[in-house]
Order: structure tokens, then C-alpha cells, then sequence
């Protein structure tokens, strides 16, 4: 059985005025981990023991027009003096908020951590991340806190309703993946800041079907915004076959996002509104409505109530199930 990770607390609050919790002492973290001590504690063993420190890895990104304007990365470790105990997640949120955070920039935030966060921190995360909009978070554990525990399993089904993105490290180093147009789209969008007392409806002409992944993440963008109406159409289906990437579509029809297959109407309208098409119009292709119909019909088929499958646990399966072959989310869209 794996060993507890220190769990002494200070008395720490959830929240207080600026979406930042109430935390000890603000120290600064080091630049960089010795190879010893990151091939000890981010080793992802069955039965870690002899493991009791936490550390966290962070890259903040600050974003510019939904790309990276400047960058900071370093370390925390876990405190454990009696006095003032504090686990990693938190000493980085203590900085975070005294040194970085601004209510008039964007983030994008990745951790890598020995240990997945406990319930106590998870909970502070999650609050953090409700009050902080302008902040997105992707977790890289490189092991599961007590996983058959109740409350660390709810602790990461909170982090994932405040839009967490919460995986396992893998060899494949996740910062170096391409990101897909979707993400980019939500970064976009967030960064204009819309008024919340206007109504938006937002048309994308996508080249692929959401895989899992951006599914997830629409779904967390457009939930909880009502002044946004998004509709999405797809000029071909990404794995349609796969039943993860299935469920992705469903979840997105639940969340009242509109998937549709396009027709020539809409690769007329995707020509006149993107395309430097320098006053030509638009030539069709051979057997572009029969094409367009039969992908209609798989997609009104995947949508059919009839095959949701467990619909409640598809969240689970899109945020912290066991991920999708590697051959599926390499980036050959």
C-alpha cells in the first residue's frame, strides 16, 4: 500500500477575496530538481514506498492574443514542518496569486506532479479555478493519491467540473503535442472577454469531428455561459467508429452544443467568409452531397438517444479514464 503523503493542514480557508485561499507563508520555488530526487519520487511504481514528499513542476504560461506571451516554470515541494505544514499544490497557489495572477491576463497552466492532489487540495484548486476564469490548469500526475478512496476520487471529479484537465504522465512529453484548433478556438474566445449581458452565437467550420479531448473542453467552455450559443460543423467525423470519440459528440449535444455535418450550403458560406478565394466562387466537388449525406446519417446514428451508453459516466471516460490509444491522439488530422 502506497504511504500517506504528510496531510497536516494550517487551518486553510477555501476562499477570500480575489479567488485565493487564506495560505501560510509565501516562499518562492527552486529552479530546478536534481535527477536523483526526480527519478526517486516521479517514479510511477505500484507501491511507492518510502515516498511521503510531494513535488510539483510548473510551467505558467501568459497568454497574448491565445498565444504564449512569456513564460515561467520552477519547482515546489511539499512543506513539512510542524509549524507550517503545506502541501505543493498549495505553496504554488500562494505564489501564484501574490506574484502572477492578474484579472486582466489569461493563463495556461500546467503541472507535473509525484502525487495526484488530495482531497483537501483538490477542493482548494477547484475553488481557485471557479472564482479564476481566466486560468486553465492541465495536472500530470505521475501516480494516484489512494485512488480506491472515495474522497480522492471525488477530490478529481471536482478539479474536472472547474475544467481541470487531469491525466498521467506518459512518456510523451504532453507540452510538445500539437494543439488542436479547438483549444486554440476556446483561448480566443475566453481572451475577448464578451460581455456576459449580450447574446453570442458562434459558428465553427471544423475539418474533423472533436476528438474526446475537445469535446471535454467545449463542453467545460460553454457550460455555465448562457449569452453563448455555439454550433459546430464537421466536414468529416474523427473516428466515428471509436466509442470514446462517439461519446465526446454525444456529451456535446447534451451540453446543447449544436453538431451538424457540412452541406454546400455551409463549405459555400466556410469559402465566402475564410478563404482568400480573390472574388472566385465556389466549385463544388464530385459526389460532395452524397458524401456530405452519408456522414449526416452515421452522425444523426451516434447521436441517437439509443446509443448512449451510460451516458453519466461519460465524463469519466473522457477526463479520468484510461487514455485513448496513442495511435488515436497522435495529431494526423
Amino acid at each position: 500500500m502506497e504511504p500517506q503523503r504528510p496531510r497536516q493542514r494550517a487551518g486553510l480557508g477555501l476562499a477570500s477575496k480575489g479567488g485565493c485561499s487564506q495560505r501560510p507563508r509565501i516562499r518562492n520555488p527552486v529552479e530546478w530538481l536534481d535527477r536523483q530526487t526526480f527519478s526517486f519520487h516521479f517514479r510511477n511504481l505500484r507501491f511507492a514506498n518510502g515516498r511521503n514528499c510531494s513535488y510539483l513542476c510548473y510551467q505558467v504560461e501568459r497568454l497574448k492574443h491565445c498565444s504564449p506571451d512569456s513564460t515561467d516554470w520552477g519547482v515546489f515541494q511539499n512543506r513539512v514542518y510542524p509549524e507550517t505544514p503545506c502541501h505543493a499544490e498549495l505553496c504554488f497557489l500562494s505564489w501564484f496569486c501574490a506574484k502572477k495572477l492578474s484579472p486582466y491576463e489569461q493563463y495556461r497552466i500546467t503541472w507535473f506532479l509525484s502525487w495526484s492532489p488530495c482531497l483537501s487540495c483538490a477542493e482548494q484548486v477547484a475553488a481557485f479555478l471557479k472564482e479564476n476564469r481566466n486560468v486553465r490548469l492541465s495536472i500530470f500526475a505521475a501516480r494516484l493519491y489512494y485512488f480506491w478512496k472515495p474522497e480522492c476520487q471525488h477530490g478529481l471529479r471536482l478539479l474536472h467540473h472547474q475544467r481541470a484537465w487531469v491525466r498521467l504522465m506518459s512518456l510523451r512529453d504532453p507540452l510538445q503535442k500539437q494543439r488542436h484548433a479547438e483549444i486554440c478556438f476556446i483561448d480566443k474566445i475566453t481572451s475577448l472577454n464578451l460581455d456576459p449581458n449580450q447574446s453570442y452565437k458562434i459558428i465553427c467550420y471544423v475539418t474533423w469531428s472533436p476528438c474526446p479531448t475537445c469535446a471535454r473542453e467545449l463542453v467545460d467552455f460553454i457550460n455555465g455561459q448562457d449569452h453563448l450559443s455555439l454550433q459546430i460543423f464537421a466536414s468529416r467525423l474523427y473516428f466515428h467508429w471509436v466509442k470514446l470519440f462517439q461519446r465526446g459528440l454525444q456529451q456535446l449535444q447534451a451540453a446543447q452544443v449544436s453538431v451538424a455535418v457540412m452541406t454546400r450550403s455551409e463549405f459555400e458560406d466556410c469559402w465566402e467568409e475564410f478563404v482568400d478565394n480573390q472574388g472566385m466562387p465556389f466549385e463544388s466537388w464530385d459526389k460532395l452531397e452524397q458524401y456530405s449525406e452519408s456522414i449526416s446519417r452515421r452522425l444523426r446514428k451516434i447521436l441517437l438517444p439509443s446509443n448512449w451508453n451510460n451516458l453519466e459516466d461519460s465524463f469519466r471516460d473522457l477526463r479520468l479514464g484510461s487514455p485513448s490509444p496513442s495511435s488515436l491522439r497522435s495529431d494526423s488530422r
